[in-house]
């Protein structure tokens, strides 16, 4: 089963910000069960 993860972007958020959480999930999917990553601006419906 994949699990979803969205990340929130507000105005003003810079790349690093998004992509040093966002990598942290690659090496956890070696590991268990393979997540999506998503982002979203908030208020966003999925």
């Amino acid at each position: 089963m994949t699990l979803r993860i969205a990340f929130l972007v507000f105005d003003g958020v810079r790349a690093l910000d998004v992509s040093g959480p966002c990598e942290v999930f690659h090496p956890a999917e070696q590991f268990g069960r393979p997540y999506d990553r998503c982002w979203s601006p908030p208020g966003a419906v999925p």
